[in-house]
């Protein structure tokens, strides 16, 4: 009997050692397959006729890219739109417009912002001038996204938790009528953020706007509006559904009037946006865990206001890297450093030659370890979305 429960320990112990080494061999094979240095992609158009792409978001984990990309659509095949797109392993899938109505009077503009673990997507699409229309992909269809309150589809969805049940954007037919919004589809809750001002009465045109949401669908931050003596005002707010019953104000530096947060990272400890000082340059900042501001500055030569912006528009977790765009220069922050332009990094880390004839504009998300981030450059004379890998 001894012998025989001697001889099932050796036989239990080999399969634990089997599956152990099963387990290093898969993880091995999984690590191997990650670069080793930083590399850089053009990611393909989704035409050949007009040479026009742009990336918007990033999945969490680095493998697919969100945005938009020009096609034609007449039989002349002189007629640009700009059709939803994602990319996977580099390879395009140009998506169907949300809304097909077609004129070449209004040319249609439709775009994916972000993108779900389990796949489901949000994005907008416009026509001309005309405000854009809201709506989230999945099973192969899209669907427009309606406020039950006034039976009128929203504006924009540009934001969408990891488990692809809450959406944030902006509802309203014009800026005027706006507020920022989350939907839960699973429940089919559609709530309207209030604003900080409200209660005050000296303020009025009072709204808010929501942009992005962090992973667990809990945390999502915009900016609240409002006017005061026929001046208006601007402030960054976050609002955590798990503890807060209302959005709160993220804090400005001192002598910095305006802000907006743009996006959160997702494990919602990192928030980053813009904030603008008295002379309203914009300079990109982040809020740490405790959400007190740091400003990451601007490439801006000169001060003041109506210039291209500067603004942080995407973080890892922990915030140790956050990537956005200043004075149409992608940037990239490593943790404890000043920003950076993203090529200059590139450049110096060996890879020039692929980014001889580009300029690098904006990077706009990166994914939750920080090693892949999508964005937006000029390659000669077109505007193409790109990927990199940062090990």
């Amino acid at each position: 009997m001894k012998k025989k429960r001697f001889y099932q320990l050796i036989s239990t112990l080999l399969v634990i050692g089997a599956a152990i080494f099963m387990i290093l061999v898969i993880n091995s094979c999984t690590k191997s397959t990650e670069p080793t240095s930083p590399v850089f992609t053009a990611l393909p158009f989704a035409c050949d006729e007009f040479s026009f792409g742009y990336a918007l978001g990033i999945s969490s984990d680095g493998s697919i890219v969100v945005g938009g990309s020009a096609v034609d659509t007449d039989s002349t095949g002189k007629v640009m739109e700009e059709a939803p797109v994602f990319w996977v392993e580099d390879q395009i899938t140009t998506l169907p417009f949300p809304n097909p109505f077609y004129t070449p009077v209004a040319s249609r503009v439709a775009s994916v912002y972000d993108i779900s673990n389990t796949g489901v997507m949000v994005g907008n699409q416009g026509y001309g001038d005309i405000y854009p229309i809201a709506y989230y992909y999945t099973a192969d269809q899209w669907h427009a996204i309606i406020d039950p309150a006034t039976s009128l589809e929203v504006r924009t969805a540009s934001g969408i938790s990891g488990d692809g049940n809450v959406i944030v954007g902006l509802t309203g037919l014009s800026p005027q009528e706006e507020g920022g919004y989350y939907y839960n589809l699973a429940t089919g809750q559609f709530t309207i953020l209030e604003s900080t001002f409200k209660d005050d009465p000296q303020y009025y045109d009072c709204r808010t706007s929501l942009f992005k949401i962090s992973e667990d669908g809990m945390i999502m931050v915009g900016s609240d509006f409002a006017v005061l003596d026929n001046v208006g005002i601007k402030v960054p707010i976050f609002f955590n559904m798990a503890k807060d019953t209302s959005a709160t104000r993220l804090p400005l530096p001192t002598g910095y009037e305006n802000g907006v947060a743009e996006g959160i990272s997702k494990d919602g400890s990192t928030i980053v946006g813009t904030v603008y000082d008295d002379e309203e340059t914009p300079y990109a900042v982040y809020w740490d865990e405790n959400r007190q501001v740091h400003i990451l500055g601007t490439f801006s030569p000169y001060p003041g206001p109506h210039q291209l912006p500067s603004t942080a528009l995407s973080a890892s977790d922990n915030g140790d890297r956050i990537v956005g765009t200043s004075y149409d220069i992608a940037f990239i922050k490593f943790k404890n450093d000043a920003i950076i332009p993203l090529q200059d990094w590139l450049e110096d880390e060996g890879l020039a030659s692929e980014l001889v004839e580009w300029d690098l504009l904006t990077a706009t998300g990166i994914s939750m370890d920080g090693h892949w981030i999508s964005g937006t450059g000029r390659n000669g004379f077109y505007d193409q979305a790109f990927k990199v890998y940062i090990p």
